[in-house]
């Protein structure tokens, strides 16, 4: 548990937890969770693992643990390299260079670049190898690798995400 003023690492003792949601009370076993989070406060970090795996092509985003709200501000840095098969040509979170085309005929997302998007929004955003943008929706941050359907990559990308204080509304 980390707090502003300590923090404590430990043990959960429950095999599972109830939680309040939107959707009627929920059970979770212990087992089946993979990170618990608090609100995080402007300028507290996360850093997030993106595997190759993580294509936006297929739709699988990697969850960050940060929801975002409009008028935040999000930064991203990014480092890593992955391998682009057949070919085995090698790129940081910027992505191919020019030759290579464009992910889903979007000029500004390079094929291979990192990119984001805040809930389960068709609006991607570049992220590459830094980013800082204002948040125009609320919801959960995820970020994927600009491959389509039938690429294949290796490797991964690593990324430090936070939000700047947020701009007031």
């Amino acid at each position: 548990i980390l707090t502003p003023r300590f923090a404590v690492v430990g043990t959960l003792k429950k095999d599972e937890f109830k939680i309040a949601s939107a959707y009627g009370e929920l059970t979770v076993p212990k087992h089946r969770i993979e990170k618990v989070l608090g609100p995080l406060e402007a300028g507290d970090r996360v850093k997030v693992r993106i595997g190759s795996e993580a294509m936006a092509g297929l739709n699988n985003f990697v969850r960050t643990g940060l929801t975002l709200r409009k008028g935040d501000r999000l930064k991203v840095r990014a480092r890593g390299a992955i391998a682009i098969d057949p070919g085995s040509e090698t790129c940081g979170p910027e992505g191919l260079g020019r030759d290579y085309g464009n992910y889903a005929n979007r000029p500004d997302l390079p094929t291979a670049s990192l990119v984001g998007r805040v809930g389960n929004s068709a609006n991607l955003f570049y992220v590459g190898s830094s980013c800082s943008t204002l948040v125009v929706e609320d919801g959960p941050l995820g970020l994927a690798i600009a491959l389509p359907k039938g690429m294949r990559a290796s490797g991964e990308f690593t990324a430090e995400v936070w939000i700047e204080t947020p701009v007031e509304s």
